[in-house]
């Protein structure tokens, strides 16, 4: 047990070193009039992780800059219109308490109000949700013809720097607007993750294609060989790990605990399972 704890004790020394993230955007593109409401029409998306930053752009239908606003059809109190980009932080492929989205929506206000025209910059609500919780004041927001930009810095909240340029992310739109309720989704397939290879399972083979939907990358086996850090649980999950014998390798799955107030950081081994 304390050569495998040295052995990925000294991986995990690598993934701490701060090595700094490139300004380079992850970008792609949507099926364009894939829904029949241009302005959540989602077209285009890119996402910029830096040291400092995250930024979500995206390009819809129709121009954003000014929209129609409080419609009769529309639920007082409720959405007209959302715009909201999710990273998923501990890779799990599902939407849960330790993952972010940015978003700016357009509430229509309770009681009778007239329909009017309007700036999402000066009427809609810039939000940040983690952990089921809103929080207003901490994303800032730019219009620009059919272009919407998210930012936060990542000091501005906790937990923020866990998302690095490999973090799993979707996009996803909503309206409630002139009698119709719908939205769009980018990609189509579910939570988007730059690989460069195909990924393989803990046994050397390739995984299989992921099906349509949030959980298909996860259930599709994705992750199978990346390491998994939980903020929440001070905890990492290691699906594979060799360890070099006189006669070849013993691989190991492994689970690990941060040691509290280790400087360097420190992890202790909490279980290992032989794999096959």
């Amino acid at each position: 047990m304390n050569k495998l704890n040295r052995a990925i004790a000294f991986s995990l020394g690598i993934l701490a070193t701060p090595q700094g993230f490139a300004d380079v955007p992850i970008s792609f593109t949507d099926a364009a009039n894939d829904i029949p409401y241009p302005v959540t029409d989602l077209q285009e998306v890119s996402v910029i992780v830096t040291d400092d930053t995250i930024t979500a752009i995206l390009t819809v239908g129709e121009s954003l800059t000014q929209l129609p606003f409080n419609h009769p059809n529309s639920s007082s109190g409720g959405i007209e219109y959302s715009w909201t980009v999710w990273f998923d932080v501990n890779q799990n492929h599902k939407r849960d308490n330790e993952d972010f989205s940015l978003a700016i929506s357009k509430i229509k206000p309770v009681g009778e109000v007239a329909a009017t025209q309007g700036s999402l910059q000066t009427e809609g609500r810039k939000i940040l949700e983690h952990a089921n919780e809103q929080h207003d004041g901490i994303i800032e927001t730019s219009v620009a013809g059919n272009t919407m930009t998210l930012s936060v810095n990542k000091s501005a909240f906790a937990g923020l720097t866990a998302i690095t340029p490999t973090t799993p992310f979707y996009f996803e739109t909503f309206h409630h607007y002139g009698g119709t309720i719908g939205g769009d989704t980018a990609p189509d397939s579910g939570w988007f993750l730059e690989v460069d290879e195909q990924p393989q399972n803990c046994n050397g083979s390739p995984t299989s294609p992921p099906a349509s939907g949030y959980d298909a990358g996860y259930e599709a086996g994705i992750s199978a060989c990346k390491a998994l850090y939980s903020p929440t649980e001070n905890a990492v999950h290691f699906p594979c790990v060799d360890i070099p014998i006189a006669n070849g390798i013993v691989r190991y799955k492994v689970d690990m605990k941060l040691i509290p107030e280790s400087e360097p950081l420190s992890f202790s081994v909490t279980g290992a399972e032989p794999l096959q």
